[in-house]
């Protein structure tokens, strides 16, 4: 009779157990059921965006006033085999704040909490923990705010809408659009559909504008997750971000091909 190890609803044999690459992978399972699906996935590479000088400035005094400084220095090299194995690898551990996640690279477990995050690229740690995705979120976090706030959430970020309905970004505040852009390369990261002001990133957008400091390792913890996650073979964020954790960890990086990133 063919025995073998159950992991994931997957069958694993026996022999296939015995054979994985301990180096690369924590488990069989990762080896031979989760690798596959991550091998083909596009990667969005993340980077400092490119601006004319006075809007860098402009851009970068925003950033380090919301507590977000560290996303203007980012390095300019992706290893994209590391990026891919590194998402097939990574586990979100811990509840609400105490989140941290836990990943498996070349043999080796590391662990980042918030308070490593938020060290490694000088950001500070804030009170403020929001996450979420859909319309119906958004209207939940407005609701209990108070009547009439979801209205007020939209006209405080764009020119002519006051509803979360269809909005892009040529209809935000001129202010607000290389904040826009920042956020799609280096925050929430997705690689079409890029004038789509999404549910949360409205809500990112309005509290940039109103003064509400949000806590950006809790978001990019969170965010890693549901890319990981994901079932539409979604594009693998925060390229350039995880060059710099790699690097803070020392991650052997010497025999990886690196991708030199054109800002």
């Amino acid at each position: 009779m063919h025995r073998g190890t159950r992991r994931g609803g997957v069958r694993i044999a026996h022999d296939d157990v015995e054979e994985f690459d301990n180096f690369r992978f924590p488990t069989a399972f990762h080896a031979l059921v989760s690798w596959p699906q991550f091998t083909e996935r596009g990667i969005v590479s993340g980077r400092s965006v490119d601006l004319e000088p006075v809007d860098h400035k402009f851009l970068t005094d925003l950033l380090v006033g919301f507590g977000w400084g560290g996303l203007t220095d980012l390095p300019e090299v992706v290893y994209p085999y590391l990026v891919r194995m590194f998402y097939n690898n990574v586990e979100l551990k811990g509840r609400g704040v105490r989140i941290f996640l836990k990943f498996y690279l070349k043999g080796k477990w590391y662990i980042l909490n918030r308070s490593m995050f938020a060290s490694i690229f000088a950001i500070e740690l804030r009170d403020t923990f929001a996450y979420f995705v859909t319309n119906a979120d958004l209207k939940d976090v407005a609701d209990s705010m108070g009547d009439g706030m979801l209205n007020s959430i939209i006209r405080t970020i764009c020119v002519t809408r006051d509803t979360p309905d269809g909005i892009v970004r040529k209809d935000l505040e001129p202010h607000l659009y290389q904040f826009h852009v920042c956020i799609l390369e280096n925050v929430l990261p997705k690689a079409g559909h890029l004038d789509v002001v999404t549910p949360f990133e409205c809500y990112i957008l309005y509290c940039f504008e109103i003064g509400v400091f949000l806590d950006l390792s809790y978001i990019i913890m969170k965010e890693i997750l549901r890319i990981k996650d994901a079932d539409d073979n979604k594009a693998l964020g925060f390229g350039a971000l995880l060059t710099k954790i790699f690097e803070a960890f020392d991650v052997d990086l010497e025999d990886e091909s690196g991708v030199l990133l054109i800002a």
